[in-house]
C-alpha cells in the first residue's frame, strides 16, 4: 500500500476513496490459512473488506500514532466477522457495551489488538496478529468483555 505516512486505518476509513491499492497483497484461503498467492498489486473496494492484517509489526505511521493519541480502556473481546472467530482487545473511551461500541464509538473500520483469527467450527490454522482491523458492517457477534470477567472466564477454562 503506498503509505504516504498513512495508517491502513485511516486509508480504510478515509471517505474520500471508496477503493484500496494495494502493493504485495497476499491472498489466503479460507479456513486452512494457507497462502493462495501473492499478487504485486491489486485494487480493492473497501466495502468488501471483512477484515486486513497489516504484513507488518511494526507501526505503519509512527508520528500519526504520536499526534493522535486518545486515552482508552483495553477490554478483551470475541468477535465473529465473515466466518472467521477474532479473539483480541478492542480500546474504548466508554463501558465496555457492545451496543453502545458498535453504534456510536467505533468507526467503520476498528482495530481489534492482539487479535488471534481462527475459521469458526475449525481447530486447525490460527493467525496471530499485533492489530487486525475489522469493518463492523461484516461483525455477526460481537462480546465485550470487562477486564475481571475475562480473568475469571480464563481461569475457569
Amino acid at each position: 500500500m503506498p503509505a504516504h505516512q498513512r495508517r491502513l486505518l485511516d486509508v480504510l476509513n478515509d471517505p474520500g476513496t471508496d477503493y484500496l491499492h494495494l502493493n504485495r497483497a497476499q491472498v489466503f484461503r479460507r479456513g486452512c490459512g494457507s497462502c493462495a498467492g501473492t499478487l504485486p498489486a491489486a485494487v480493492i473496494h473497501k466495502a468488501n473488506i471483512g477484515l486486513a492484517v497489516p504484513s507488518t509489526d511494526r507501526h505503519e505511521a509512527p508520528l500519526e500514532r504520536c499526534r493522535r493519541f486518545v486515552s482508552k480502556d483495553r477490554y478483551p473481546a470475541f468477535l465473529l466477522v465473515l466466518g472467521y472467530e477474532i479473539r483480541g482487545e478492542v480500546s474504548l473511551t466508554g463501558a465496555a457495551d457492545p451496543v453502545a461500541a458498535l453504534c456510536h464509538e467505533l468507526p467503520g473500520f476498528f482495530p481489534v489488538a492482539n487479535g488471534t483469527i481462527s475459521f469458526a467450527g475449525s481447530s486447525s490454522a490460527q493467525q496471530e496478529s499485533q492489530v487486525v482491523i475489522v469493518n463492523k458492517s461484516f461483525v455477526s457477534l460481537l462480546q465485550i468483555m470487562e477486564a475481571a470477567t475475562a480473568k475469571a472466564g480464563a481461569s475457569a477454562s
